[in-house]
């Protein structure tokens, strides 16, 4: 496998995991593949239905009837764009995993000043009970 040339941060539609595989060619075309916009839309309309509940990309792709490896990079997107934040809890995935709960963040401030910044996303310690 070779290395295209690295892809430059931030860039005008950035590749969120560009920093991570550096440019491969094949990690390239993947990501301008796909219609990113409408699976954003449909797991940030997923995880809005779930509430307080929140969701797990595992949960979000048993919903939608595919792969997780298809709406995982779907909220790291939604992640960046500080659309939902994760709630600090966990929940158990279909390999016995556990997977970061993130809930739309608009709900975030129902739950007080318990939200912190850590990387890119935002935490919040638990999520109140409405």
């Amino acid at each position: 496998m070779t290395k295209s040339k690295k892809i430059p941060w931030p860039q005008q539609d950035p590749d969120p995991c560009a920093r991570k595989h550096g440019g491969v060619d094949t990690s390239v075309e993947a990501f301008k593949a796909g219609d990113k916009r409408a699976w954003n839309a449909r797991c940030l309309t997923f995880i809005r239905e779930m509430g307080l509940y929140g969701a797990t990309p595992d949960e979000c792709a048993v919903h939608f009837g595919v792969e997780v490896t298809t709406v995982r990079p779907r909220f790291t997107d939604l992640k960046r764009d500080g659309l939902i934040v994760r709630t600090g809890q966990r929940r158990a995935t279909k390999s016995g995993c556990r997977a970061g709960v993130h809930v739309a963040a608009e709900l975030a401030p129902q739950c007080g000043d318990r939200a912190d910044d850590h990387r890119t996303s935002r935490h919040l310690d638990s999520i109140c009970v409405v």
